[in-house]
């Protein structure tokens, strides 16, 4: 959603809630009781926040989608996919076992992007951060637009320009790192935290300079604070900062 779009919703909900707070703080000084007005523009009030929330909503998936679709087409972006050589690693026993009963292990790829990097490059602003999923052949593709970064006070890059960008960054998920827990009732629960590899692309050189693994999220330590951790933008914006200083 654009950041237009964004302040005009917002402004529009506290007008929505400054009036009803208007309308009713009038009934309430008149001393009526709770009736059929205060009923409609209570759903006046609902019915108008559905109407924003829905809009946002459906704006955020333009938004998201017109983005990724340029990234996509980006030439850049699609030489270094065409260049891209992908490798299946074996992850840890799934639990299941083979019609010849031999455990079976997960498995994620990753990037084989070589061991020779230049030295002294570091990460660059504008950046971009795309997630990349893997077809039925085994090649990669854009599956999202994770992040973009831009220099201070300079304007958003467009996600579909192939000079608009010194950086690029496409990680790949990796099997989840999973916690099993005890309660003191003898009752079992498994956490889940997700990790990815991330693979920093120079656009100068035309190499990768840097990869590392990007974690969610710490699991809790205790039984009392079991959830799962997704893999956010803030985790990636992290691993890259670290590359600019």
């Amino acid at each position: 959603m654009s950041n237009t779009l964004q302040i005009i919703l917002i402004f529009a909900l506290a007008v929505i809630l400054v009036a009803a707070e208007v309308i009713f703080a009038r009934l309430r000084k008149q001393g009526r009781p709770r009736n059929g007005l205060e009923a409609l523009v209570f759903l006046a009030v609902l019915g108008g926040m559905a109407v924003i929330v829905a809009v946002s909503t459906s704006q955020s998936a333009v938004w998201r989608n017109g983005n990724l679709d340029k990234a996509r087409q980006n030439p850049l972006v699609q030489q270094v996919l065409d260049d891209m050589t992908l490798r299946v690693v074996e992850g840890d026993y799934t639990g299941q076992t083979d019609a010849e009963g031999n455990g079976i292990r997960s498995v994620y790829y990753e990037i084989a992007a070589g061991s020779e990097k230049p030295e002294g490059v570091r990460a660059q602003m504008p950046c971009m951060i795309l997630e990349l999923g893997v077809d039925e052949n085994e090649r990669p593709f854009v599956a999202g637009v994770t992040r973009v970064g831009r220099v201070k006070d300079e304007k958003w890059p467009d996600e579909g320009d192939p000079d608009a960008f010194k950086t690029l960054c496409f990680w790949l998920r990796r099997n989840p790192n999973r916690v099993d827990y005890w309660t003191e009732g003898g009752v079992h629960e498994r956490s889940m935290q997700e990790q990815a590899t991330a693979y920093v692309y120079d656009v100068a050189s035309g190499r990768f300079f840097w990869d590392n693994w990007v974690f969610s999220d710490s699991l809790g330590e205790k039984t009392t604070n079991v959830r799962d951790t997704k893999l956010k933008a803030k985790h990636f914006e992290e691993f890259m900062e670290n590359l600019m200083k």
